[in-house]
């Protein structure tokens, strides 16, 4: 079989697909799945509108990781995160669970928008009283960030917050000697 022949390429598709479809639950967007796969947005796009199979595969895909990071979040919200505190000499004396209030409230918004959005939603009205501009609150979502720079982002910040509660521990304890040795 010539590289450049249908059947040659067809069978590069059904791969490329197979790829897509195993890649979806580890990225954010359908560009990110793409660009890991090494194919562009705009073929990505082609093949689910031609294949309606590989159509409903994605849409399945999606519809699991966003289940799974529903379910993520929803137990970060509700049971917390460890925060692990250290003494001076950089020993773990003391992990805390605890509860992300941000998320359980998105969660709340999210569910019941009418009563628990802080957005006022003004609404205009055409000339038989329908609404005609009503004003949707915005959800920035760092979509158009590439995966990989977005995880550095947030390892980097891990770490840092990491490096100054550390910090903030050794101050605590040579403070607390201080005031013992004053005594």
């Amino acid at each position: 079989m010539r590289p450049g022949s249908i059947a040659g390429h067809d069978q590069i598709k059904e791969q490329k697909k197979k790829e897509i479809l195993e890649t979806i639950p580890e990225y954010a967007t359908l560009a990110s799945v793409a660009k890991k796969v090494g194919i562009t947005y705009r073929s990505l796009c082609l093949w689910r509108n031609e294949d309606p199979k590989f159509f409903e595969d994605c849409e399945e895909a999606i519809t699991e990781r966003d289940a799974v990071l529903e379910e993520t979040l929803r137990d970060w919200a509700i049971k917390g995160k460890t925060r692990t505190q250290y003494d001076k000499d950089g020993n773990i004396t003391t992990e805390i669970n605890e509860p992300c209030e941000r998320i359980l409230l998105a969660a709340v918004q999210a569910a019941n928008p009418e009563k628990y959005n802080p957005i006022k939603r003004q609404q205009f009205l055409d000339g038989q009283g329908n609404p005609t501009n009503p004003i949707q609150p915005i959800l920035v979502v760092p979509s158009m960030i590439d995966h990989d720079q977005w995880l550095q982002h947030a390892d980097a910040q891990r770490e840092r917050a990491v490096v100054s509660e550390q910090k903030q521990m050794i101050a605590l304890g040579e403070m607390k000697e201080n005031e013992q040795q004053a005594s």
